[in-house]
């Protein structure tokens, strides 16, 4: 870490959720960047919108994405992809009240929230989202830029790809893999694989039709 203080990108909902992981905000974050909002966030001030990346990122400040991810991921890969080509670091936030068990491993520009565990051998990718209350389970696998929602549980030795959502309150059994860029529905149980790009909700889930 340079030591510098870190820029939020995306000044939404997910970005007042991040900013309440800092015991103190307002010494730990240099600002907020967001082309739709002018003043501050929860009183982190806003610095502009995405083009200041470069200057940013070039002046050594850290960067977390906290633009929301409610159905795909693209707007966060996109952001995180800006960043990796202006020459940024990503900073990685565990909430004070978070669990990170020994022998887990959190990629670079993830948040766990507060209450979320992650057990040990759990590996967690680049830019991810583990919420409020998640448990990630030992040994699980989970790719880039996924977001694991409020209360959600995915079990040991599960797998789950690159800019899936699990969906606040739902479980994925042991053993379960999930492909890429899928949706799990709130509250949902998975209990058999799902293939890339697909949507599942209920319990047992089942494939939505589109």
């Amino acid at each position: 870490m340079s030591g510098k203080r870190i820029v939020l990108v995306g000044g939404g909902g997910h970005c007042r959720s991040v900013i309440g992981l800092f015991r103190d905000a307002t010494q730990e974050l240099h600002g907020i960047l967001d082309p739709a909002i002018v003043g501050n966030v929860l009183g982190i001030p806003v610095l502009g919108g995405d083009e200041r990346i470069p200057e940013l990122a070039g002046l050594g400040h850290p960067f977390v994405v906290t633009a929301g991810h409610v159905r795909d991921a693209a707007l966060r890969i996109g952001l995180c992809t800006a960043i990796m080509d202006a020459g940024g670091t990503l900073a990685t936030i565990l909430a004070p009240t978070s669990t990170v068990v020994k022998g887990a491993t959190i990629g670079e520009g993830t948040t766990v929230g507060h209450g979320a565990v992650v057990n040990s051998n759990g590996r967690i990718g680049t830019n991810c989202i583990i919420n409020t209350r998640a448990l990630v389970e030992h040994d699980a696998l989970i790719g880039d830029h996924v977001h694991i929602a409020t209360g959600a549980i995915v079990n040991g030795h599960c797998t789950v790809g690159k800019g899936t959502l699990i969906g606040s309150g739902a479980v994925v059994l042991q053993g379960v893999r999930i492909g890429e860029g899928c949706i799990i529905g709130a509250g949902s149980v998975v209990i058999r694989d799902v293939a890339d790009g697909t949507t599942v909700a209920g319990v047992p889930a089942k494939p939505l039709k589109r």
